[in-house]
C-alpha cells in the first residue's frame, strides 16, 4: 500500500481563499477538521500544480476535485477548481482539500 499524496506546505503557505464565501469557508475548514477529504495525486511543473482529490459531502456521497494552483510573482494562486457536487467548483469540498 502507498503512503498518502501530501501538498507541500511551503506551497500553499501565502495561499489566498478570499474567492470564497466566508460559509464556504468554515463548512470547508470543517470538513478538513474531520479529515473527509484525500488528496489522490499531485503533479506539476514550471510553478504550477495539479492537485487530484476527493471529498465526502455531508449526504455521505464522494465528489472529485481538480485544482489547480499557480505561482505567480511570488505568491501562491488558484488559478482554477471543478468539483463534481452540484455547486460545481469553489465549494467547500475545494476548502477541504486545500
Amino acid at each position: 500500500m502507498t503512503a498518502p499524496t501530501t501538498i507541500h506546505q511551503d506551497f500553499l503557505l501565502d495561499l489566498s481563499l478570499d474567492e470564497f464565501d466566508p460559509g464556504v469557508l468554515n463548512r470547508g475548514t470543517e470538513y478538513a477538521a474531520r479529515q473527509m477529504a484525500s488528496v489522490d495525486d499531485i503533479s506539476g511543473e514550471g510553478g504550477a500544480l495539479t492537485i487530484t482529490a476527493h471529498c465526502h459531502g455531508s449526504s455521505g456521497k464522494r465528489y472529485r476535485q481538480v485544482i489547480e494552483l499557480m505561482s505567480l510573482k511570488g505568491h501562491t494562486v488558484l488559478a482554477f477548481s471543478e468539483c463534481s457536487c452540484p455547486v460545481g467548483g469553489y465549494c467547500k469540498h475545494v476548502v477541504a482539500v486545500l
